[in-house]
Formats: structure tokens, sequence, C-alpha cells
């Protein structure tokens, strides 16, 4: 019984879970949906998808059953103190800065987060940590760190607090673990300090409401690596719906892998040494765009003092030439004069990862793709980097994006930025780099 057969009826049950909660379940992950599925119908002792498509749309507990298929194919995996330059842009930017403008306010301050598809936890008990860590007083505030998931499974576990050894050592800082977990053979328990400063519920971000008491006037909202999953309109309609949810100097944070420019005009790009985050815009400004300038050119006139095409070239030959830290060097200089370089941030990128540091590879991958969406080779340096970090399923995401990008382009087209290599070459190795990675 193999979702890979054309029965119309497991067709079905995608698309109406995917309706449900907002998941896309490609081809690739169809395997993975099949076997949850046929775990709940064994339960029931069905033996067609007819029979189990017809509990989901017309059972009196079809909403009951359509929660516990997903308990069994959204299980996430993650890791304390995940996306390390984010979480430093809100622990010594955003926080010290609320802190200011909360205590000068009247009244005692507040700080309200929201932490949307949390998984099992790791993420709002980071917030936790770092909130206990850099704000003064805290026992003045009135705090409140909401986190929600439409998984079940996932918030129990939460609610437990107790984690594997990877989850909390992968990047979780020693000092941390001393002070705030208690260990238990190769387990590790959130201490009590911590887990108090959390409310775990569940929530569908597609279906439920937006109406909880504490998913309003919100100062920062996390909901990261989630909108890989979802489609550009229902990330827009999201997005939306943040925005009301938060105060009108809140921002919000998403992931790592949501390689995307924000597709709605109600929030501005902020950036910072450490990575981008968003800012709510009010009604009263226009929003900010950032413009997406075309890849530079060999200058064919003269140029004013500052000539960062000059700059680029001499920093390319810097790093051809093997010495990486006088041309990250050249290359932060141009940044620091021009941020909308493309070029630069590519390069930045091929030279940490060159180096072996991954993350800021990442980082400068996604500042390129935040100025123009749309280059492949971008798109296709992250899903090398993702896959050499384990991280398949971004990779699977950002190659996919590549062939989406290729296809109107003919086979002997020059690929854009390739090297001189023709889009069928280039699709071909696209296409090789995803099966090496399944």
């Amino acid at each position: 019984m193999s979702p890979l057969s054309d029965d119309p009826h497991f067709g079905q049950i995608r698309n109406l879970l995917s309706h449900y909660c907002g998941l896309q379940f490609c081809d690739s992950s169809s395997d993975f949906l099949a076997r949850g599925v046929l775990q709940r119908m064994q339960h029931y002792r069905y033996l067609h998808y007819a029979e189990y498509l017809n509990h989901l749309m017309f059972h009196a507990r079809r909403e009951d059953e359509l929660a516990a298929l997903l308990d069994l194919v959204t299980i996430g995996e993650t890791y304390f103190f995940r996306y390390a330059p984010q979480l430093e842009i809100f622990a010594k930017r955003i926080l010290p800065k609320l802190g200011i403008d909360k205590t000068l306010a009247a009244g005692r301050p507040s700080l309200r987060i929201w932490c949307a598809a949390c998984s099992s936890g790791e993420e709002p008990y980071t917030l936790a940590i770092l909130i206990r860590e850099n704000l003064p007083s805290l026992h003045e505030w009135d705090l409140s760190i909401l986190a929600t998931d439409v998984n079940r499974i996932s918030l129990d576990a939460a609610r437990k607090a107790v984690y594997g050894q990877r989850a909390v050592t992968t990047a979780c800082p020693p000092a941390y673990i001393h002070r705030y977990f208690t260990q238990h053979d190769n387990l590790y328990e959130v201490n009590d300090n911590i887990k108090k400063m959390v409310t775990f519920r569940r929530h569908n971000l597609v279906n439920d409401p937006y109406t909880d008491a504490e998913m309003t006037n919100l100062d920062l909202i996390f909901c990261r690596n989630t909108f890989i999953y979802f489609s550009p309109e229902l990330i827009k309609t999201i997005l939306e719906k943040f925005h009301d949810c938060l105060t009108e100097d809140g921002f919000f944070c998403p992931g790592a892998s949501d390689s995307f420019p924000i597709i709605s005009d109600r929030f501005s790009a902020l950036e910072f040494d450490e990575g981008f985050l968003y800012k709510k815009q009010s009604a009263t400004t226009a929003p900010l765009r950032i413009e997406t300038p075309p890849l530079p050119k060999p200058p064919v006139v003269a140029k004013p003092a500052f000539n960062g095409d000059q700059i680029l070239l001499q920093a390319i030959q810097t790093a051809n030439s093997g010495d990486y830290e006088k041309a990250r060097e050249q290359l932060t200089s141009l940044v620091a004069a021009d941020n909308l370089c493309l070029m630069a941030y590519y390069w930045l990128g091929l030279i940490a990862e060159k180096q072996g540091f991954y993350e800021e590879a990442i980082r400068h991958y996604q500042r390129g793709l935040y100025i123009d969406s749309n280059v492949i080779v971008l798109h296709f340096r992250l899903s090398q980097v993702f896959a050499s970090t384990g991280r398949k399923q971004e990779a699977q995401r950002a190659g996919t994006t590549c062939l989406d990008l290729l296809k109107p382009l003919k086979p002997q087209d020059e690929a854009p930025s390739a090297d001189g290599m023709n889009v069928e070459t280039l699709r071909q190795a696209i296409h090789r780099h995803l099966k090496s990675i399944l």
C-alpha cells in the first residue's frame, strides 16, 4: 500500500492534511507521511486509504484524528542555542533596547514573547535562559513567554523538559548547562526556575484563532524554520496575523532556513553584524523596501573615489591567491560602504565555507538572498552547506528552489553567475547533489 502508486485517496489525505495545517508534503516526504497514515489505519484496522479518508472527513471526532496524524508526521529535531547569531542579536541588541525603553516608561515593565512552532521546547527555554542572563532585575518585570506547536507529543516533551545529550551539548555554553540543567546520566533536565518562565499551549498557525490573551501586545515573535514548509500565500497570511499581534515597536524573528524576502510590506528588515530580523511597520511609516540591484559589472566609465567593483575584483583576486583573511577584510569594508553588494556576500560566504565556518557562510548567503531571492548560485551554495552540516531537509528545499529557477531557461543558455556553465549542466549537477543527500 504505497503512496507512490496512483491511489487517489492517499493524495486526498495529503491534501486534506495540508489544508488543515499548511504543510506541503512533496514527493520526497510522501513515504514519511504514508508511514504515519498506515500507523493510524492499523489503529482502526482499516485496509484501504479510502476508509481512513472517510474517517478524516466525516467522523464525529475528525479533529482529534487529524491531530493524532499530525503528531506522527510533524516531529522535528532541534537543540538548545540553535542559530547562535540570531540569538546574539536577541540577547545583545533587542533585550538591552527593550530594557531601556520599558524601564523609562511609566508603570511596571513587561516583556511579552511568543515562540511559535516551538517543537519540543528547546527554543523557548533558550530564550528564557538568555532573558535570565541578560535582563537585570528580572523579578521587577511582568514576563510572558508563550510557546506553541501543533504537535501534542512535542508539547508533552517540552513540558517534561528532559533532553538527550545532543540536544543540550551541541551548542549550549557549558556554563549555562551547569547553571540551568540537572544531569541524570545521559539526560539533562531544565531547572525549575527556567521551566516556570514558559507556558506551552497547542496552536495551529493555519486554522486556530490568534486571540489568546498571551498573543496580544507582543514585543517579539520567534517563528523559525517553519515557513519553509508553507506556500507563499499562506506565509503572507500568517505574517499579517503576526503583525496584528505585535506592539507598534515589535520584532519578528524568522529562521535561518526561511530564505525568502519578507513578502509583506508590514515589516521592515533590520540588518545587524550578526544577521537579520524584522520590525513591525507602523501605520504612519512608509514601508522600508530593499531594492534589488543588478549584479556588479566591470566599470566602463570613470567612477567616483569609491569604486565598489574594483574593490570586489581585488578581493576575488586575493581570495583566489589563498589569502582568505585579507580578502575577508576587503569584502567587509566593501559591505560597510555598500550593504547591497550581493556578490560581496557571495564571496564572504565562499570564504567562510572554505574555512569551515558554516553558520557564518549560511548567514552571508542568506544576506545575498534578501537582496535578490532569484540568484541560483546562492541557493545552490546554501543547499551544499546545509547538506555538509547534516540538515538534509533544508538542503533539499534550497536545491529544489534552484531547479525551479532554472525551469524557464533554455538548456544551452549560460546559467547566471555560474562561471560559464550552461543551464543543462548546472541542472544535472544540482540533481546529482540532491540525489547524494537522500
